[in-house]
């Protein structure tokens, strides 16, 4: 977590963090997780994972 601080300190990017019970105050990313889940990672079945990151890739 310090890391990533320290790059949005140097970026000039404020970190704002999604409340508690809250999920609508990021509804894009929250749409996008559920997305992401069904359509790939629900999909497959993966062993390794390498094999997750090379169809993320694709």
């Amino acid at each position: 977590m310090r890391a990533l601080r320290q790059w949005a300190d140097q970026h000039n990017v404020e970190l704002l963090h999604i409340q508690p019970g809250k999920p609508t105050q990021n509804a894009y990313i929250e749409r996008f997780n559920r997305a992401f889940r069904t359509e790939i990672l629900d999909r497959y079945v993966f062993i390794t994972l390498h094999e997750v990151r090379c169809m993320i890739e694709d």
